[in-house]
């Protein structure tokens, strides 16, 4: 992952939820945006409190859905 910035990781993560040039694989995404969120990517936060809140790709765990949905307010 070295050379990778946040906003990159965000992108992956996009591909593998939209299953962009890689086989559709929500696990991998949500491992992506985990990356790109803790790089302070906004939009990949977004994107874990909602598949933490729906269960896509994890189990649904609405504690960390609010943690992310949190974060976002926090960072606008």
């Amino acid at each position: 992952m070295h050379g990778l910035d946040a906003d990159a990781m965000n992108k992956l993560g996009n591909r593998y939820r939209d299953g962009i040039s890689v086989e559709q694989n929500y696990r991998e995404a949500v491992f992506w945006y985990l990356k790109a969120a803790e790089g302070g990517n906004v939009d990949a936060m977004r994107a874990l409190a909602l598949f933490f809140t729906l269960g896509v790709g994890v189990e649904q765990n609405l504690e960390q859905a609010n943690y992310w949905t949190e974060m976002v307010i926090n960072c606008q």
